[in-house]
């Protein structure tokens, strides 16, 4: 059924560069006989399941969302086929943390002023800067998501990503 579910893709706009087929997994299928009272005798082969896995990896993800939702034509041609839920990365991940670190180091550096004003002090050379875990959660998600490892979510297209930045100065 490779072929099929290779031509139903390239007809709804997957190019071949984007599909992936993996190997064959191979496993054997064996019946248990009983005996006339229930009594295990043996178990024997009773042929193969064979099972192929697919891949598809697009950056046009509302190509991909509506393929993995809409496989009817795929299951009326008599392929038995399961549509897995598609997964979305952040292809600019680099970018994006850099940003955070540039916002977040911006950000304490404006609350330590403002604290060191309302305390009549001011804030004088940085001593220490650490940074967090990177948390890429889905949008609007509770504070459950983060993990002290860090999270990336994967099963969510839109995201918010956060990181923490400790900045440590002399007072003065």
């Amino acid at each position: 059924d490779a072929e099929v579910v290779r031509q139903y893709l390239l007809e709804n706009g997957v190019s071949e560069e984007e599909l992936v087929f993996s190997s064959v997994d191979i496993s054997q299928r064996y019946r248990t006989e009983y005996d006339e009272n229930g009594n295990y005798i043996r178990d024997y082969p009773d042929g193969y399941d064979l099972y192929q896995s697919l891949s598809v990896t697009s950056e046009d993800i509302d190509k991909v969302e509506n393929i993995s939702r809409d496989i009817t034509k795929l299951i009326e041609s008599g392929v038995e086929f399961v549509s897995n839920s598609p997964e979305y990365y952040c292809t600019k991940l680099d970018e994006v943390k850099l940003d955070l670190i540039e916002k977040a180091t911006a950000n304490a550096k404006e609350r330590i002023d403002i604290m060191s004003a309302g305390s009549g002090a001011k804030a004088g050379k940085l001593l220490s800067a650490t940074l967090g875990v990177f948390q890429i959660t889905a949008k609007n998600s509770s504070s459950e998501s983060y993990s002290y490892d860090g999270v990336l979510d994967t099963s969510s297209r839109f995201k918010t990503a956060v990181i923490t930045v400790r900045l440590n100065y002399s007072a003065q």
